[in-house]
């Protein structure tokens, strides 16, 4: 059995996960505001109290695996499961590292404890750590919605407004619609962007899935990893545009589905998008379901 540590298991497809042989539990326990401050501030300098943790530390015994997601993940949290169980401990950073001076501390001295792996190649490669791919869960589904645009995208505005302010007007030049949400300090509505302070749920989100042909991936500066918006548009069966060209080195890339944008010619795009989606096989996406996932890579 597989226990699965995150910051916030409300999130993302976490909610949706039915498995008899994975837990996913958060990091900490419900903390009121001077609390949460408190337990931000002992993490920054690799301090991770007990009594801060949710109830996962009262049944360690039951997991013969642990693995901390990156988000709340310090090298005393992975030293303090690996000694209060037998089980094997790994981290995984499905975020890019991209020069993070205190996340390269966090990895070199977690590496005593724990067994490292990375989504993003670069990363792997650059700090020697395991390679496993981006993960999501088969349970999943999409609720029926009706279609308001080509394209949709969700995501925190950081390096991609200018990015996508010039893909709109490729798009506007070839007739696509599209609904990018992007969530920033501020508030404003820029044609088919819009941005605001506040996030929105998952469930919302996929309701903009939903209602679109595809899905837009705009990776943020330095990543090579695939995000989880390419693996929505494997399990969900959207069509996917994207910036990132390591996608075509995946075993599921089909140009039926994947259109790489600096590859492929923007002029096609509108025909991409009409045309009918490819079956990958189950054999392939189970792959990257999250116990198949677990029990291939996590050894």
């Amino acid at each position: 059995k597989t226990l699965i540590l995150v910051a916030d298991k409300k999130n993302y497809f976490f909610p949706y996960v039915k498995s008899d042989s994975v837990d996913i539990e958060n990091f900490c326990r419900p903390l009121g505001r001077f609390e949460y401050q408190l337990m931000r501030l002992f993490r920054r300098f690799n301090i991770s109290l007990p009594i801060f943790f949710d109830q996962w530390k009262k049944k360690l015994n039951k997991y013969d695996k642990v693995i901390l997601f990156d988000m709340g993940f310090t090298p005393s949290l992975a030293k303090y499961t690996s000694r209060k169980s037998n089980a094997k401990i790994f981290v995984y950073l499905w975020n890019p590292v991209k020069g993070n001076s205190k996340m390269i501390k966090f990895i070199s001295l977690a590496k005593k404890y724990a067994k490292i792996f990375s989504y993003d190649p670069i990363d792997v490669k650059n700090l020697n750590l395991n390679f496993a791919p981006m993960v999501y869960s088969k349970n999943v589904s999409l609720p029926k919605e009706k279609e308001k645009a080509d394209l949709s995208f969700l995501g925190f505005a950081k390096d991609r407004l200018p990015t996508l302010k010039t893909l709109c007007k490729d798009f506007k030049k070839e007739d696509i619609t599209g609904y990018f949400y992007l969530v920033g300090n501020s508030n404003e509505n820029l044609g088919d962007i819009h941005i605001s302070t506040q996030r929105k749920t998952y469930s919302d989100y996929l309701k903009m899935i939903a209602s679109t042909k595809g899905i837009l991936d705009l990776v943020q500066g330095g990543q090579s990893g695939l995000s989880l918006r390419v693996m929505e548009s494997l399990f969900l069966k959207k069509k996917l545009i994207t910036a990132n060209e390591n996608v075509a080195n995946y075993d599921f890339y089909s140009s039926q589905n994947i259109f790489i944008l600096g590859k492929d010619r923007i002029s096609n795009l509108k025909n991409f998008l009409e045309s009918p989606i490819e079956d990958i096989p189950l054999s392939t996406s189970s792959k990257y379901e999250l116990e198949s996932w677990v029990n291939h890579y996590f050894v």
